[in-house]
């Protein structure tokens, strides 16, 4: 599957990014994974099914949860780079949208303040943590669009003198 992006900051920042990969190449690896174990007969096919609803975790499983965790930890540090240019008023805004075909669209909205506290990137991270998963945009792609906006916007705003504020829309597609 994939999602949109779109961001908007002080000082003029404005990105913009459609079609990004969520972390469905992760269930493609697995499949392979599966696939290249299988003998070829029915003996193999029903052990790969078995394999498929029976997972213990395998290689692509460890692969997964290792980008996932590096993603958290970069998304941290952006959040904690940002937070030593944040002054009043600053924060960073996630509208997240998941359109349903037949019901109305799941959204959510969280805003962080960049309050003192002891660690902003993992306070950020449980502000919107829930907001994601409600709206299936809790995965890798996700969080990987999250840090290189982020990077691309503290390179923006450098020294600048402009407050810390950051809007982001996701959209589920």
């Amino acid at each position: 599957m994939t999602f949109r992006i779109f961001a908007a900051g002080s000082g003029g920042f404005h990105f913009v990014k459609d079609s990004l990969e969520d972390g469905s190449t992760f269930e493609l690896m697995k499949i392979i994974s599966i696939l290249s174990t299988m003998e070829p007969n029915g003996t193999g096919a029903a052990t790969a099914l078995v394999d498929k609803f029976f997972q213990s975790a395998g290689v692509p499983e460890l692969v997964e949860a290792i980008a996932t965790m590096e993603l958290l930890q970069s998304l941290c540090d952006a959040v904690d780079l940002l937070s030593i240019k944040a002054g009043d008023n600053a924060f960073i805004s996630v509208f997240t949208r998941k359109p349903q075909l037949i019901w109305s669209d799941i959204t959510t909205f969280s805003n962080y303040q960049f309050i003192p506290g002891d660690s902003p990137g993992k306070e950020f991270i449980q502000r919107i943590g829930k907001g994601l998963e409600d709206t299936d945009l809790d995965n890798f792609g996700v969080l990987a669009g999250l840090v290189v906006v982020m990077a691309k916007y503290s390179d923006f705003i450098g020294v600048k003198d402009v407050p810390v504020m950051l809007r982001f829309e996701l959209t589920k597609k």
